[in-house]
């Protein structure tokens, strides 16, 4: 990817040397009104080139601001939802492990099923709804950039809309650890300084909503651009 800046060095630099040029043949004309003619156009010239290069730099600058801004928003939303949507799964859990027991023991069997099934419909409802948001809210321009995370969702699922249970209808969780990558499109930045966000997960147990979390932020030029493409579970 070309550099912008290059781009806009060349095309001042050939700007500059056009007023040289154009400066250098006073010295070849017998006009003096001619002269000054000649002088006011090129730094005419000059001067607007220079408007240009700056405005088109001030612009590259602004574009690079927004990139950061919606990259660093889009993170701090969809790891938010996740320990809201890992809270409230951990509650359930405790909610039908305890039904269970009751339903084993034989404790009001109807009602405890009853109650279990409510819980599966509220269950399925909350996962849906974070299924939404990370595929469409405000704070992600692209519905790409939340991807990562619904590959790496917290729980196994039966292709991702479902969650798998164990027999007493707790979660079973994906794995204690796992990252998940933002990435924003670079289009109209310069490459050096376009960069993606890595987040680390860890929770110790599906009945337990203490996760842990930390983030990195990666630069896109050389070799590191891989860890940008990864968004896989870690071990």
């Amino acid at each position: 990817m070309t550099d912008a800046y290059l781009d806009l060095d060349k095309n001042l630099k050939k700007q500059r040397e056009d007023f040289i040029s154009k400066t250098r043949a006073l010295h070849k004309k017998n006009s003096q009104k001619g002269n000054i003619t000649i002088l006011a156009a090129a730094l005419t010239v000059m001067i607007s080139a220079l408007f240009l290069f700056f405005l088109q730099k001030n612009s590259i600058e602004l574009k690079e601001a927004k990139f950061r801004k919606e990259s660093y928003l889009c993170m701090s939303y969809l790891n938010g939802e996740t320990a809201k949507y890992i809270k409230a799964m951990t509650k359930l859990n405790w909610l039908f492990r305890t039904l269970f027991v009751s339903y084993a023991a034989g404790i009001n069997t109807a009602q405890v099923k009853m109650a279990i099934e409510s819980a599966k419909i509220a269950r399925q409802t909350r996962h849906l709804y974070y299924l939404k948001v990370l595929s469409r809210n405000k704070y992600c321009s692209s519905p790409e950039m939340g991807a990562s995370h619904l590959r790496n969702l917290p729980y196994q699922t039966n292709k991702i809309i479902t969650l798998k249970t164990q027999m007493d209808e707790t979660l079973i969780i994906g794995k204690n650890q796992w990252h998940t990558t933002i990435i924003k499109s670079p289009k109209g930045i310069r490459l050096k300084n376009a960069f993606c966000l890595q987040t680390n997960f860890t929770l110790q147990s599906t009945f337990s909503s203490e996760l842990k979390i930390s983030t990195e932020e990666i630069p896109m030029p050389g070799l590191s651009a891989l860890k940008c493409l990864s968004g896989s579970r870690s071990s």
